[in-house]
């Protein structure tokens, strides 16, 4: 990442994500209706952006509880469109259009 963005911050952050412009739940939780939220939901507001990895269910309740906090969402199954072609490049080790 730094070679492209070499002042880019980026921090790993813990349960509470207040101060993040940008929060991505990159783990399984919000898989199964039972699973915790990722992080203190509490702690979220309408400056921020959630980022959710998670594709099923459609929307998770970390989205749910963003949403309420009037945080702008941005939900897993687009992020997976936007990315399948480039990992499909990068598993065959060249551009689709040569793969053919």
């Amino acid at each position: 990442m730094r070679r492209w963005h070499p002042n880019i911050e980026l921090a790993v952050g813990d349960s509470n994500p207040g101060g993040h412009a940008l929060v991505v739940n990159a783990t399984s939780l919000g898989l199964r209706p039972e699973d915790p939220l990722p992080m203190d939901v509490a702690q979220l507001d309408a400056t921020q952006t959630v980022a959710e990895i998670i594709m099923e269910p459609a929307e998770t309740a970390l989205m749910q509880a963003a949403w309420a906090r009037g945080c702008r969402v941005h939900a897993g199954a687009p992020m997976l469109a936007g990315q399948a072609r480039l990992m499909a490049e990068f598993m065959l080790g060249q551009p689709l259009s040569a793969a053919a």
